[in-house]
């Protein structure tokens, strides 16, 4: 059986995450809530700062492209 998936996409304080926990208590089955400020604020000071700047950031072969 494939995963499903639930994307919620909105700005700042929209309430993403609260729906999202919202959607946990319901649904009642195993979940990952992954967010992109995990991902940057899990990341080192020097590259979270080539991140904010719009630079790539590159590890063995895998690149995390800027947005620019």
């Amino acid at each position: 059986m494939l995963p499903q998936v639930i994307i919620l996409n909105g700005t700042g304080s929209s309430g993403k995450t609260s729906l999202a926990k919202e959607f946990i208590e319901m649904l009642k089955v195993q979940y990952l809530n992954f967010s992109i400020d995990s991902v940057l604020y899990s990341l080192p000071p020097s590259d979270h700062k080539k991140m904010m700047e719009g630079k790539a950031i590159s590890r063995g072969g895998i690149s995390l492209p800027h947005s620019g």
